[in-house]
């Protein structure tokens, strides 16, 4: 278990010195990357277009993001929600569950506005979203917070 993974360099200016790199997110990191391109790759394959996948999976991960934060408010009684507390992304506070919804939330109503088939695209989109829920999970082992520490 390791909540960090490493610290950048004192050097650096502001605060960017001294500052913790932390597993979860880079796992966060990885499964967003892996994740949007398997699904635009498979996505065009079945003869979605390209731009309209990538912004479905953008719009999907804005989604996820604001959804994550509010289910962490939503779960933790003695924290408010005020807008500074909700920007406060570096002192932890994500609800992997709260992602989904907000993700697929998000993404229905991009594709609704659009007009293309949601559920055609969800399919697509399914083995990348099991993907991406084992690689954080190994984020979420990593930090600490998932297996009753």
């Amino acid at each position: 278990m390791s909540p960090y993974l490493t610290r950048l360099p004192e050097f650096l200016p502001g605060p960017l010195g001294g500052h913790p790199i932390f597993s979860y997110g880079v796992m966060l990191g990885i499964a967003f990357m892996l994740g949007w391109g398997l699904t635009v790759f498979l996505a065009e394959k079945e003869g979605y277009d390209k731009d309209l996948s990538g912004n479905t999976l953008f719009v999907a991960i804005v989604g996820a993001l604001i959804g994550a934060r509010l289910f962490f408010f939503f779960s933790a009684t003695d924290q408010p929600l005020t807008l500074s507390n909700f920007l406060k992304f570096s002192e932890g506070g994500m609800v992997a569950y709260g992602g989904y919804i907000g993700g697929l939330v998000s993404a229905w109503a991009y594709m609704k506005w659009k007009g293309a088939n949601f559920m055609a695209f969800v399919d697509i989109a399914t083995p990348t979203l099991a993907l991406g829920l084992g690689i954080v999970r190994v984020g979420c082992f990593l930090y600490g917070c998932d297996y009753g520490l």
